[in-house]
């Protein structure tokens, strides 16, 4: 099939052209002061003996962030439509940190597939598969016409979900790699031969290495709705900050609504939702963790009670706090 030949193509192309993308022409990348853009691109890209001219053609771009930028183009080699991440020079140890991730997971047990790596003016480049729809998007459009939420999915397809991509969360995990970012937005819904829905998480941008996880935790990570009690009492997090995105995108999923408050009504309503949601208090370990990070972000979330002793802040007494009944 098309999906088996662009699962399976440049097998060997990748292994030969990552070493070689490691440096460029004479100089590391790290070194490289140049910033890739679709201006500077053209219409033409990776040029080699085959391809002269560029192998992929009729560049367009996509969106733009802190990495650099995105574009989708024509494939010459094998006439299929593929889009590139093109990492900018000044985000050179970020890409090389994001290309071992791939080849680690090398696209398995669904997780999104690097097809191959390359090297443009000094600036790192991955191919991928033109990405099919997001699970947010499923869910966006699965509303009714008041705005009402529904979940798209059947009791079965949500099992179903829910046991891939639980394989797939496994799978990174066992790869010493913690994604920090599942959410509706990282999943990519792409269908088998048979018509059957195969979730792929997505956007690896913001993974890291477990054993890098503590020397982090001052760091934001992952969007608000999804992100773990931990993550955002910047306490000590790793692997089940993953589970616990994964458990509210599922939730999400089946209510056709985020069990959670939006970001903007702020991280006290956020976290007293969350202990309400998981029916107990959040565990005193993760304000002793949260005191010993204290960050300026995380400062304004505790008070002393009469006793002299920090605690989480109550919510507003107006404020309406979200979670399940």
């Amino acid at each position: 099939t098309m999906e088996g030949i662009s699962r399976g193509r440049d097998a060997l192309d990748v292994q030969a052209n990552l070493s070689s993308s490691y440096l460029c022409k004479d100089r590391s990348l790290r070194g490289c002061d140049l910033t890739c853009t679709t201006k500077e691109i053209g219409f033409r890209l990776n040029k080699t003996p085959d391809f002269p001219q560029g192998r992929y053609a009729n560049t367009r771009p996509v969106s733009k962030d802190s990495r650099g930028e995105k574009v989708t183009c024509s494939d010459e080699k094998y006439r299929v439509p593929v889009v590139i991440q093109i990492f900018s020079a000044q985000a050179s140890t970020q890409a090389m940190y994001e290309l071992s991730i791939m080849n680690d997971l090398n696209g398995l047990h669904g997780t999104q597939k690097m097809l191959r790596a390359f090297d443009h003016s000094g600036c790192l480049c991955m191919v991928f598969d033109v990405p099919s729809e997001t699970m947010r998007s499923v869910l966006l459009s699965s509303r009714s016409r008041d705005g009402s939420a529904r979940t798209p999915f059947s009791p079965s397809t949500l099992r179903e979900l829910a046991a891939q991509l639980a394989d797939a969360v496994r799978y990174i995990h066992s790869k010493g790699i913690v994604h920090t970012d599942i959410s509706p937005s990282t999943i990519l819904l792409a269908s088998d031969p048979a018509r059957r829905i195969r979730p792929i998480i997505t956007d690896f941008g913001a993974a890291v290495r477990s054993t890098h996880a503590r020397s982090l935790r001052r760091r934001q990570i992952g969007s608000p709705q999804y992100r773990s009690p931990e993550a955002v009492l910047h306490a000590d997090w790793n692997f089940p900050t993953d589970i616990w995105s994964l458990g509210a995108v599922l939730l999400e999923a089946r209510l056709g609504r985020s069990p959670l408050p939006p970001a903007a009504d702020g991280p006290i309503i956020l976290l007293h939702a969350m202990a309400k949601l998981a029916g107990r208090p959040l565990p005193p370990t993760l304000t002793v963790q949260a005191l010993a990070n204290l960050t300026e972000a995380t400062r304004p979330l505790f008070a002393l009670d009469p006793a002299g002793c920090p605690v989480l802040r109550r919510p507003p007494p107006a404020a309406a706090v979200g979670g399940l009944a």
